[in-house]
């Protein structure tokens, strides 16, 4: 059976884990524009960037599960 405290737990881990997926996605927001400009990239390229990132990131998360 699953205790209150277990049931908790799983619900914290959830809500943290979906708040750093949120705060992953507002990072590399923020950040584009700059990036853009430093390395004068354009907005195709800056959009392979974060299709990379994203791919990476799944990538490593599917990796953990195993």
């Amino acid at each position: 059976m699953n205790s209150a405290r277990d049931q908790r737990l799983t619900l914290t881990a959830g809500i943290t884990g979906a708040a750093l997926v949120a705060l992953d996605g507002t990072a590399l927001t923020v950040a584009q524009p700059s990036l853009r400009s430093d390395f004068d990239a354009s907005f195709v390229q800056m959009q392979w960037t974060s299709t990379g990132h994203r791919g990476v990131r799944r990538r490593r998360a599917g990796s953990r599960r195993r």
